[in-house]
């Protein structure tokens, strides 16, 4: 949006750009989330690069306050996008399809994939991530082709 002449093309995953385009449940598990309810794998994998708890917390409860400080963008800034786009989701994502739909036809060059899984489990996430799923590949494989 504020550098157009810099992205010729992106990839974005999962994502919302007003409030209402999240499940409520979510949000209520946001604003309820501690350092001490995130997955054991999430947990690990910070601590493997950086040992101490206490930035864990620091960096848990700054995404968490960034996320129950979210405000809604601007539609009309949405639609000014003017790089080819693919929006990509789950189909039990954290996003609505009605949300998903609204962003798709808000940006001009826009694609949309939407596939099996819940929120990142096309991406493969750690914590979902079901043993002999073809569906990060193919994620992978889209990806690739929409970037050539």
């Amino acid at each position: 949006i504020r550098h157009p002449e810099v992205v010729r093309k992106a990839v974005v995953c999962s994502v919302f750009f007003k409030r209402e385009g999240i499940h409520s449940e979510v949000w209520d598990f946001i604003r309820s989330s501690s350092v001490e309810s995130m997955p054991k794998e999430l947990k690990e994998a910070f601590l493997a690069i950086n040992p101490d708890p206490d930035a864990l917390k620091v960096m848990h409860d700054r995404d968490r306050q960034r996320m129950v400080d979210f405000k809604d963008w601007n539609a009309e800034d949405i639609g000014r996008i003017q790089a080819e786009t693919l929006l990509v989701a789950g189909d039990q994502d954290v996003v609505t399809h009605e949300h998903l739909l609204e962003m798709y036809r808000l940006i001009p060059k826009c694609r949309l994939l939407v596939l099996p899984g819940r929120h990142g489990e096309y991406l493969g996430e750690i914590t979902i991530h079901k043993e002999g799923s073809m569906v990060p590949e193919v994620f992978t494989t889209v990806v690739n082709q929409f970037l050539r």
